[in-house]
C-alpha cells in the first residue's frame, strides 16, 4: 500500500509469493512459476510492466516471459542494439536503475534511451540481474509509464524477486528439456503476451556469413548494424534476409 505521495505504508509481504512459486515448480505446469514472479514483481514493485530473460551474451538471450507488449519490446530493442540495462545488469551483477529516461537517466546509452521513448510509453526502467552465485544466467526487468524512482522497499523487494526468478530457471533446467519448453510457451504467448525467439535471427546470420564470405560472428553484427541504421528490430530484419526480401550483399 502507498499514501498519496507514493510512499508505503505497510510493507511487501513475498512470502505468500514464494510458496504459490514452490507449489508451482512441483506441478505438472512449473512454468506458471514464471508468470506468478511476473505478476508478483509488478505489485510488489509498484511497476507497470516486467519481463524475465536468460541471457549468456549480446548475441544470445531470449525472453522467457513478459507481461505486456511494451515489456517485451524493451527486451526486443535492447537485443536489437546489443546494449542497455539488462546488459549492464548481467555483466555487473547489480541493479540497473533509470527512473527519468527524459531527464538523462540512460546517457550512457543514449541511442536505447531515445528510441525508448520514441517507441514505447516507457519513462523509467529497473533491471535487476539474476545469477546463482557468480554465474549470471538473465535479468529482471521492469518500467513506469511516469519518471519515478523506486523506493528502499522496491529495491530490496526486487532484489528478492530476482533470486526467486534465478531458483525458478534453475529448477527449469532439467534433462527433459522444461527450459526448452519455456521458450516455445513464451513465444506462443502462454507465459504472457507473445515474445520473440531468436533462431530465426542465427538462421539469418548464417544466410548473410555464406553471402558475404565472413563468420557468423562478423555476419550477426552486419545484422544488428543494419537494423541500428534502418531504425528496426533485429528479429524482423532477420525475418526478411529469410524471406529473401533482403540480403545485405546487395546494400550499399
Amino acid at each position: 500500500m502507498t499514501d498519496g505521495a507514493g510512499r508505503r505504508d505497510t510493507p511487501t509481504d513475498l512470502t505468500s509469493m514464494r510458496d504459490a512459486v514452490a507449489l508451482a515448480l512441483r506441478g505438472p505446469d512449473p512454468t506458471e512459476a514464471l508468470r506468478i514472479v511476473c505478476r508478483s514483481t509488478a505489485d510488489a514493485l509498484l511497476v507497470d510492466g516486467t519481463a524475465i530473460s536468460a541471457i549468456s551474451g549480446t548475441r544470445h538471450r531470449e525472453t522467457l516471459c513478459a507481461s505486456d507488449d511494451t515489456a517485451a519490446e524493451l527486451e526486443e530493442l535492447q537485443y536489437s542494439l546489443g546494449e542497455g540495462p539488462c546488459f549492464e545488469a548481467f555483466d555487473l551483477g547489480v541493479p540497473v536503475l533509470l527512473p527519468d529516461l527524459d531527464a538523462g537517466a540512460a546517457a550512457q546509452w543514449p541511442v536505447y534511451a531515445s528510441r525508448v521513448v520514441e517507441r514505447s510509453p516507457a519513462r523509467a526502467v529497473f533491471v535487476f540481474p539474476l545469477s546463482f552465485g557468480s554465474l549470471p544466467i538473465g535479468s529482471l526487468s521492469t518500467y513506469r509509464l511516469t519518471p519515478t524512482p523506486l523506493d528502499a522497499e522496491a529495491l530490496a523487494a526486487g532484489s528478492e524477486l530476482a533470486q526467486t526468478a534465478a531458483l525458478v530457471l534453475l529448477g527449469l533446467q532439467d534433462p527433459a528439456g522444461t527450459a526448452a519448453r519455456v521458450q516455445r510457451e513464451a513465444a506462443a504467448g502462454r507465459l504472457g503476451v507473445r515474445v520473440m525467439r531468436h533462431e530465426e535471427v542465427h538462421m539469418a546470420a548464417g544466410m548473410v556469413a555464406e553471402q558475404l564470405h565472413v563468420s557468423t560472428e562478423a555476419a550477426f553484427d552486419r545484422l544488428r548494424g543494419y537494423a541500428f541504421v534502418e531504425t528496426r528490430l533485429l528479429v524482423d530484419v532477420a525475418s526478411d534476409v529469410l524471406a529473401h526480401r533482403l540480403r545485405l550483399d546487395q546494400v550499399g
